[in-house]
């Protein structure tokens, strides 16, 4: 297995993160010290790696600290390998074996693919078919292609049926967006039947 996909726009530097590699299934660590992740598609997929920086691109920052994806949504365990994600930040789970899609703004999580291998390969068949949506289309807001460590928010948020298909999409920090969708996810799941919703703009 490899994390070799079109379109790269970066690139991980070699391992530098022993601790957490050795947490991950054998052919994960073979393919991260083959290449430490990517940002791949012109940013509309990122791969993450064993590295204790950039924390946009760290796995150790997705599965140990306060913005640990395990942390932020309760559907998440701390066994759990933050793996990929989209550029809406949507998060990709690898789970015993197979990958989960965390949905960011919900938090919700479905089956995805019985295998990372299988999800790879879906990937490089018909990322739209697996992503929901055309990312190139989406990336059309971002002037072309993502900056490494930047995703895109959507305003009002998808979830959110607005009656109008009308939204406003913009690049932000990654963190920044992960804190951002968390906090969404949380008020949602708490909010009662009939309640209000009251959304952050991040500047």
């Amino acid at each position: 297995m490899h994390f070799s996909l079109p379109h790269l726009i970066y690139s991980g530097d070699p391992v530098d993160d022993e601790d957490t590699l050795a947490l991950l299934p054998l052919e994960v660590q073979e393919a991260l010290r083959d290449r430490n992740g990517c940002l791949a598609y012109r940013g509309a997929i990122h791969i993450r790696g064993a590295s204790i920086s950039p924390g946009w691109h760290s796995l150790r920052h997705a599965m140990v600290g306060a913005l640990a994806f395990h942390e932020l949504y309760p559907g998440v365990t701390p066994g759990d390998v933050p793996i990929a994600e989209d550029l809406f930040g949507d998060q990709f789970i690898l789970r015993d074996g197979a990958v989960l899609r965390l949905e960011a703004e919900t938090g919700s999580l479905d089956p995805l693919a019985d295998s990372l291998e299988a999800f790879l390969q879906r990937v490089m068949e018909n990322l739209p078919d697996l992503l929901g949506y055309d990312p190139l289309q989406a990336l059309t807001h971002a002037w072309g292609q993502l900056e490494p460590g930047k995703l895109l928010i959507a305003y009002p948020p998808f979830v959110l049926d607005t009656g109008t298909d009308t939204r406003s999409i913009r690049p932000i920090d990654a963190l920044e967006a992960r804190q951002y969708l968390a906090e969404f996810a949380r008020q949602l799941r708490d909010i009662p039947d009939g309640g209000q919703l009251n959304i952050r703009v991040v500047e």
